[in-house]
Parts: C-alpha cells; sequence; structure tokens
C-alpha cells in the first residue's frame, strides 16, 4: 500500500534515513481507515478496537501512532503508542512496597515516571506487517526524548515477534519476560470430557463440590446478551469491584469502552451476563477470532462471588459455549495464576523490551528491569509445566 496523497494528517514528528521514514501523528483520525484495515484489521484487537480505547480511556493515556515508510513511499508499519504514568515498584518484593509508603507520603512521585509504550493500554503487542524494526526503534527513541520522557518500553510482544525483534538489541534495548498469558487446546467433548482428562484428581473432586453446592442456592442462569445498554451501569459496577482486588493495576476501563465494544464489534465481541434471579452478579467481555476464544474481562459482585464460586462458574458456561462453537483454543489473560494453574493452562510467552533514553543510565536500567522482571517473584508461575518458555532465551534482544 503507497502512502497516501488525501486523508492524512500532517505528523507531529518525523525521522528519516535512505531507506525509510517514520511518522508520528497524534490522533488515529490522521491516518485514513483504510490504512487502519490493513495492518491492524487482522488481528483479534483489531483498529476499531484501538480506536474505542483512544476515544473512551480516560486522560492519563496520551496516544501517539507510527506510521512507517520506505524510499519508494510504500506503507511497510503501523503501530500504537501511548504515554503515561506507571508505578515501577509493582513488580518488587512485599518488603520493598511497604517501604514505598512512607516514601511516598513525602515523594509521592517516586518510582512514577512518565513513560512511553509501544502498543495499546489495552491489548498485547504484535508486529503484524510492521518491517523495519530498527528504524522503528531509533523514531520511538527520538520521539521519546523530543517528549521528555526517560523510560521506553516495546510492550507485551508474542513469542513470534522475537526474531524480528532482536535487533532492538543494536539501540539499547533489553529484553525481559513480562506477566505471561495462559491458553488451553480444546478437543473435548464436553464440559465432564474436560475435567476427566486434562485436570488433576484433586481438582476434579474441588469442582465437583463446587458445583453441587449450588444445587443448594437459588438458580444462576448465564446469558449471551445482544445488548448491554440497559445494564451498563451494573457492568460498570461489577467490573470496578474486581478492578479494586487486582494487584496490578494499570488501564481503567470506562462505561463508554464497554458501550462502544458492544456496538462497534458485533462480529467478535461476546459478553455474557450471570443472573440470580432478577440479579445481574457477573459478566464477561470475549472475543471470538479465527476459531480462538480470548476470555479477557470480568467483573463480579463481591457479594456472591466466594458463596458462588462465580470464577469457576464463569468458566464453565464459557467454556461449554466456546466447545459447543467448535472453536479449537481458549485464551485468557495474565494474572489469576493459583486456579489457571489447576485448570490445566498452559503459559504464552510475552515480552517487554526496555530503555532509558540516556545511555549513561541505560545499562543499569537494564540490569534493574532483569533483576525486577515481573516473573521474577511469582511463585506460582514456576509450577506451570512451560515456566521455561516466557522468559527469552537472550540476556538482550
Amino acid at each position: 500500500m503507497r502512502l497516501p496523497q488525501t486523508g492524512l494528517a500532517r505528523e507531529a514528528w518525523l525521522v528519516s534515513t535512505k531507506s525509510a521514514t517514520a511518522r508520528f501523528f497524534k490522533s488515529y483520525r490522521d491516518i485514513p481507515e483504510n490504512v487502519w484495515e490493513e495492518f491492524l484489521g487482522h488481528q483479534w484487537k483489531n483498529h476499531q478496537f484501538a480506536q474505542i480505547v483512544e476515544s473512551t480511556l480516560d486522560a492519563d493515556f496520551n496516544f501517539f501512532h507510527v506510521l512507517l515508510t520506505d524510499s519508494a513511499e510504500e506503507i511497510v508499519g503501523l503501530q500504537t503508542g501511548f504515554i503515561t504514568r506507571q508505578d515501577l515498584a509493582l513488580g518488587f518484593p512485599g518488603f520493598f512496597q511497604r517501604s514505598l509508603i512512607a516514601i511516598r507520603r513525602f515523594f509521592p512521585a517516586f518510582l512514577r515516571p512518565r513513560m512511553m509504550f509501544i502498543g495499546s493500554p489495552a491489548a498485547c503487542g504484535s508486529l503484524g506487517k510492521t518491517a523495519h524494526t530498527s528504524l522503528l526503534a531509533e523514531s520511538v527513541l527520538a520521539y521519546a526524548r523530543n517528549q521528555k520522557v526517560s523510560l521506553l518500553t516495546f510492550k507485551e510482544f508474542p513469542e513470534k515477534d522475537r526474531t524480528n525483534l532482536e535487533s532492538l538489541g543494536s539501540v539499547g534495548f533489553t529484553s525481559i519476560a513480562s506477566y505471561p498469558a495462559v491458553a488451553m487446546e480444546l478437543g473435548f467433548k464436553d464440559f465432564e470430557d474436560y475435567l476427566s482428562t486434562k485436570v488433576g484428581k484433586s481438582t476434579r473432586k474441588s469442582l465437583r463440590r463446587k458445583f453441587r453446592s449450588l444445587e443448594e442456592q437459588a438458580p444462576i442462569r448465564m446469558e449471551l446478551a445482544t445488548s448491554i445498554i440497559p445494564h451498563l451501569q451494573r457492568i460498570q459496577e461489577l467490573y470496578l469491584q474486581v478492578f479494586a482486588r487486582a494487584e496490578e493495576k494499570f488501564e481503567k476501563l470506562t462505561s463508554a469502552f464497554f458501550a462502544a465494544v458492544s456496538e462497534q464489534l458485533i462480529d467478535r465481541a461476546r459478553f455474557f451476563l450471570w443472573w440470580q434471579g432478577e440479579t445481574l452478579i457477573a459478566f464477561s467481555l470475549c472475543f471470538v477470532h479465527d476459531g480462538v476464544f480470548y476470555d479477557d474481562y470480568i467483573g463480579m459482585d463481591d457479594a456472591f462471588a466466594q458463596e458462588l464460586h462465580l470464577y469457576y462458574v464463569t468458566f464453565r458456561d464459557q467454556l461449554e459455549w466456546a466447545l459447543a462453537q467448535g472453536l479449537r483454543r481458549y485464551y485468557s489473560t495474565p494474572m489469576s495464576y493459583e486456579p489457571k494453574l489447576h485448570l490445566g493452562f498452559q503459559l504464552v510467552p510475552l515480552d517487554l523490551y526496555v530503555r532509558h533514553t540516556s545511555p549513561a543510565f541505560n545499562r543499569i536500567y537494564g540490569w534493574l528491569a532483569k533483576a525486577f522482571a515481573p516473573t521474577v517473584n511469582d511463585p506460582v508461575l514456576k509450577l506451570f509445566p512451560n515456566y521455561s518458555a516466557v522468559n527469552p532465551d537472550s540476556e538482550s534482544c
């Protein structure tokens, strides 16, 4: 695809070499829709999802987009990015976290610098069709310095992109393991077949005991919603209850986000609602794309979650639905590793590529990033059979 002559806004920043050019834009509206479709339309969280995120997240995120062209002005890549303040202490040990409470009484911004990310606040990164990764890295480094941002991260790129991202090492980036996603291959006849073949004996007995205990409760019914607008306020309340309990917090979704997804991504978004009587007690936003079921966002009422074993109820019902649709894989987001380990999931590696914009500080920053990588201090991750796969093979990119 050639660089369009019309419909392209004036770029906010430009970096050129003899072979390629990187153009930076402030809004997704600055780039024609057909360019977005060409480079992000094939992903499960596609260009429409990226636009929804940019339009509905709060002002804590300043977005930008990088369009790469070669010497013939053929477009060879499109990447999204954003600038925000990030708490660098999230992956630190508990004793360090406790010390921070006292420090931040006097220095609230301590270890909360402005950071630039390549990727989306609400999705994993992906190179897709992007070429010239060295120019991409060099240009975003220059843009970070221009924006007076000291820390730069390529956010949560999948294992398949490791080879193409090796060139980031020549620009001073260090690769570290991010919190991995999890996945399970589907080939079960039904949920009972899954219990019999995929999980261990103790987990199987525990799940059956939990589900039997529900027979003494008022029935729980699942609904695949055709519209969530009548329930939007309640859905946001349930989401915020789960968000408040999360150990790791990044993006905070809004009711406008859920409404836009339900209205604009009807080809792939699925909203599951769980009711007890007339009370909406849980919801889940999932995606279906290319034979894969993506279990993404969940909300539960704290008053019901433990007693009704809502985590396991939602998983059971979604798995049964995915099997009925003939889907081949069940994918779930990072965190909550303890139950996912026992439910038979495998880790899906995701990588971060980090650097400090100052060459003088970059070496020590790379070492610190390795020492306090998100996966280092999580003992549950080490119990997964494929734990070794979450760490990049080399010490640098």
